[in-house]
């Protein structure tokens, strides 16, 4: 017996009900337009202060906590066929302030919340590294520069590597300028700044601006989401 991870589109049709509902995505193109050879638009996601609150190098499931409107808007873009991706850095693995194995409980976590109200990403794309030294029982192997830590661009272009995507029709939210530069370099078509979180607070580092400046992650997407109603 063998598993794998797929994007594409299953459902059991087991009942009824089910069997209704594959029928309706069927003749909508839905099916079809999951398809791996078909590529699909796509919204990248900063965790910290998009997703969830911003407490400073989360490193504990009961620090986690959704920003309100956060598993609806993202349900909203599962809905309108985008693919959902996070891209994160999470430099609390360098300094030591937590494990591999404590960030997957905290991913576990946050993908169990989304799914209480139907929402899902589908994948998480996470940088561990961090380039200064200095803090008691950080990890040295982890200490470093490297091409993932936004604001360079590698988290996206993995997600690029990995999956068919369209990148014309592709958006990234984040809270800082950091984001904004990581998805311009990686060629996302449209950045989205919010208010939440850090509030674009490093804009003095950095000469990328985003397109567009928004309250909160429900109102990002409710614009990404009536932008690409037709594509």
């Amino acid at each position: 017996i063998r598993a794998y991870l797929t994007t594409e589109y299953v459902k059991d049709m087991g009942t009824r009900e089910r069997l209704a509902a594959v029928t309706r995505d069927f003749r909508a193109g839905k099916i079809s337009r999951m398809n791996r050879g078909v590529a699909r638009k796509v919204c990248f996601l900063d965790r910290d202060g998009v997703i969830n609150k911003e407490v400073g190098d989360l490193s504990r499931t009961d620090q986690l906590t959704l920003i309100p409107g956060a598993a609806t808007s993202i349900r909203k873009l599962n809905q309108n066929g985008f693919f959902v991706f996070v891209v994160t850095n999470q430099p609390a693995l360098a300094k030591g302030f937590m494990t591999l194995e404590g960030l997957s409980k905290i991913h576990a976590q946050l993908e169990w919340i989304l799914g209480l109200d139907g929402a899902f990403v589908d994948a998480i794309y996470f940088c561990p590294h961090h380039p200064d030294k200095g803090f008691s029982g950080e990890d040295k192997t982890l200490k470093r520069e490297c091409e993932c830590r936004k604001p360079a661009p590698g988290l996206i272009l993995k997600a690029l590597e990995e999956h068919n995507l369209d990148m014309e029709n592709s958006w990234l939210i984040g809270d800082r300028l950091c984001d904004i530069a990581a998805g311009q370099a990686a060629g996302v078509s449209k950045t989205i700044l919010v208010r939440t979180g850090h509030d674009g607070h490093d804009a003095d580092l950095y000469e990328e601006r985003p397109d567009f400046v928004m309250d909160s992650i429900e109102e990002a997407c409710e614009l990404i989401t009536e932008s690409s109603k037709d594509q």
